[in-house]
């Protein structure tokens, strides 16, 4: 069973728990866990009662109305396994209950894992930014950029 809870006090244990996380998920880092403002929520997701975190979800609210997902990233003993998609609803939960309009991401066009994750969840390609990671971050440059309306 997965749990979800959100990051509300500075854990230094926990944050490098998902500096960890996110190291191994991306070939830079995708989020800033320390000094995060009250409009910039992380959600973190552990299995049953076991204590260490095993993916994070990190947003920010951004003017216009819109909850942009910053990075999200599973450990790899926890992928396939529900982590990324409770986290996905922690967000899309969180954005109903804010009253923010839309949810957005970016996504790298050769990730079709989490591609189909979005879908699955409600989220549709608005657009293709092209070049938009640096060079060598991965095979090509391109993202998906995926939205879909709060609930």
């Amino acid at each position: 069973m997965v749990t979800v809870q959100r990051l509300d006090a500075p854990d230094v244990v926990t944050m490098a728990q998902c500096v960890a996380i996110d190291v191994d998920a991306f070939p830079y880092p995708s989020s800033v866990f320390v000094m995060r403002p009250a409009r910039a929520p992380v959600w973190l997701a552990r299995r049953g009662a076991e204590p260490r975190v095993v993916g994070f979800l990190a947003a920010c609210e951004r003017p216009g109305r819109d909850l942009y997902v910053e990075g999200l990233a599973t450990a790899a003993r926890a992928r396939r396994g529900g982590v990324g998609r409770a986290l996905v609803r922690a967000a899309i939960d969180f954005a109903g209950r804010a009253g923010t309009r839309t949810i957005s991401l970016n996504v790298w066009t050769g990730n079709d894992a989490a591609v189909d994750l979005y879908r699955s969840e409600g989220f549709a390609i608005t657009q293709r930014a092209r070049e938009f990671y640096r060079p060598g971050a991965f095979a090509s440059r391109d993202a998906y950029r995926m939205v879909r309306a709060a609930p």
